[in-house]
This record gives C-alpha cells, structure tokens and sequence, in this order.
C-alpha cells in the first residue's frame, strides 16, 4: 500500500476529530491523553480478531452455520446466519473494545473535567479502532481506491457515531456521580446496547447488499441507515455543546475530598480513599439524609412531610413566594393608647374598642 492509500485511510478520522474539536466548548485538551486512547483502541483491534474468531467458531459448532455462503441452501439461510453472527458476535465484541477503552482509561481521569469531553475522547476511542481496521481493509483490497472511498463515507462515520454516543452518555454519567445526582445510574450502559445494535444491523445490510442478486432493497436501507447515522452524529454533537457542564463542582470538593484528590493527581474517585482509608464525606448516598445538592431525591421521615413539601415548592415556584407583612400598629379610639390587634377593650380607659380600617384611625400625634 502507497501512502496516498495510507493517507486515505487515516484521513476521515483526522476530519471527523476535526469536527469535533472545533465545536469543543473548552479547546485546550491534554494531547498526550488523546493519543494514548487513540493508540489502545488500535491496538485492540488485534484482540478483537481474535474474539471473533472464537465467536464464529462457537457459531458453527452450536448452530451448525458458516460464515461462507456455499454451504447455506438458501438465501434466507445465510441472512439469518449473518444477522446472528453480526450483532451477537462482531457488534459485542467490538463495541466493547471502545468501550472498556473508555472505561478504564478515560472515565476517572483528571482530565475529563467536562461533560463534552466525553464526545471527545469516544471519537478517539472509536476513531481509533476503526482507523486501523481501515488501513487493513484497504491493504488487503483489490481496488483500493474505491475500498478507500466507500469506507470513508460509510464505515468510518459508523464506529463514530458508536464512540460519540457512548461518550455523550459517560460524560452523563460521570456528571451524575460526582455531583450525586443520581448517582446510581448507568446510561453509558444503554449507549453501548444501542451501538451493539446499530453496528451489527449496519454489517449486516453491507453483507446482503453483496451477496443478495436483489441489490435495490438493501442499498435503500443502507441508504437510510446512513442518514440516521449522520443525523445522529450532528445531534449528538450539538446536544453535548448545548448541555456541557463541568463535572467537578462544589460537592466534589466539600463531599468527595476534591482537594485531596487532586493533590494525588491523576484518577479521581467518587468514592475516594487515601492510603485505605475513605476521605470524609457528610452525605454518603443516604436516602434520609437531606443532599442539598440535590434535595429532590430526598425522603423524609412522616413527621417532616408537611416542611419538606413547603420546601420543595419554594425551591420550585421562588418568584411566588412574598415575605410576611408587619402588622399595623393598633390604637385606642377612645383615648389614643397603643392596644394588642386582638383586644376588645382598652386596657387604659376600659372602653369597647371599635373595628376600624386603619385610615379611619385618628392622628394620635395629637392626643400625646
């Protein structure tokens, strides 16, 4: 392979990370972090081979099938055997290589400070993986020029939108747990289901559409599967733009030892310990303790019920909420001494008191 082909091989990664970087809320990211995710994910390509090349063993020995079409009788047969092969083999396998990539490298580093960061360093994740791949494609193609082209608009955006979807939803999930916001969920673990799913159905189009005499059907659907693709990379990125937070706030400093941990360096923990031991913290995911980071997940004993509704609807309609007034001061009509609001006679001059509106009060400046 020349490098012009080896150019156009690493070429759409570098302009889909182009892309990314350009809409990055904070522009200045560690590079030596980028390139080491990128390097690991390409690297596990290898054993990503290998795995599937243990799975379609595993295939053929439990569910009779084989990848080549020869031994199938009909189409059917085969298409079947491909779809299985493609989402349950081909689409866990490498998807879960970008995503343990992410997970043990990325997640609880420093560095990924902010919710778009998750955007990322799961393009670099995927982009990486996929670059590799494609250098391998095309070495080993006949035409490589149109192998070249083909995977640039195709597969190359398909494990992008894989790593940018699993990244949106890590840096959720990262938010979520160092501000203890709901710190018990996992989306990243939905993102990575639905990448599996868009992967293999993607494979599996490619694959009918060349062995299929019937073309139209397929590329029509692949058609639309590339539109959605797309779709869902543009809103992917605009989403994370839209909504970028920063994940270490006030409850990771006051809650998590945030100071500690950043003396440490390198990985935090949203569970920290120094030397063994758990760094203090106030609230440790307790639902009857009140967070006030996040006083809506709280709940109360019986008895306190009434108090945390009223301060569950002062958190939520403050602009309603006036201070009390001061009461008008109250004076005899009689003889102009001040007398309590509930009183019925004077206590000075023991006359009936009157219920007036206070402009019907006399000028008890005078009466002094």
């Amino acid at each position: 392979m020349d490098k012009i082909m080896l150019l156009m091989g690493i070429l759409p990664s570098v302009i889909i990370m182009v892309i990314i970087f350009k809409n990055a809320v904070i522009k200045h990211k560690p590079m030596r972090k980028l390139a080491s995710v990128f390097a690991i994910s390409a690297i596990s390509v290898v054993p990503a081979g290998i795995l599937e090349g243990i799975g379609s063993a595993l295939m053929q020995a439990f569910i009779g099938g084989d990848p080549r079409r020869v031994y199938y009788p009909d189409m059917d047969s085969y298409l079947i055997y491909q779809l299985v092969f493609y989402v349950a083999v081909v689409g866990i396998v490498e998807e879960a290589c970008k995503f343990f990539t992410f997970k043990w490298i990325v997640f609880h580093d420093r560095s990924f400070d902010n919710t778009y960061d998750g955007i990322i360093y799961g393009a670099a994740s995927a982009l990486g993986f996929a670059t590799l791949e494609n250098i391998l494609y095309i070495s080993q193609a006949s035409s490589q020029l149109m192998v070249a082209l083909l995977r640039a608009v195709l597969s190359i955006p398909l494990h992008a939108v894989t790593g940018i979807l699993m990244g949106y939803y890590f840096g959720l999930s990262k938010y979520r747990r160092y501000n203890n916001v709901r710190p018990n969920t996992r989306p990243e673990r939905f993102a990575y289901i639905f990448s599996v799913l868009i992967h293999g159905v993607y494979d599996y189009l490619a694959t009918a559409m060349s062995a299929d005499e019937d073309r139209s059907i397929w590329l029509i659907a692949l058609i639309c599967m590339m539109i959605l693709i797309y779709a869902m990379i543009v809103r992917c990125i605009y989403c994370a733009r839209k909504n970028s937070h920063n994940i270490y706030n006030k409850y990771y400093y006051e809650q998590l030892g945030g100071q500690m941990q950043d003396m440490m360096g390198g990985k935090t923990s949203e569970n920290p310990t120094f030397f063994g031991v758990p760094l203090p913290m106030m609230y440790r995911r307790n639902p009857n303790v009140f967070n006030p980071y996040d006083p809506y997940s709280y709940t109360p004993p019986p008895q306190q019920y009434q108090q945390y509704q009223q301060y569950q609807q002062y958190q939520q309609y403050p602009q309603y909420q006036t201070p009390p007034q001061p009461q008008q001061p109250r004076y005899c009509v009689h003889c102009g001494k001040p007398i309590s609001s509930a009183s019925r006679f004077c206590p000075n001059c023991g006359k009936e008191i009157e219920r007036r509106q206070p402009s019907q009060y006399p000028n008890t400046q005078n009466m002094q």
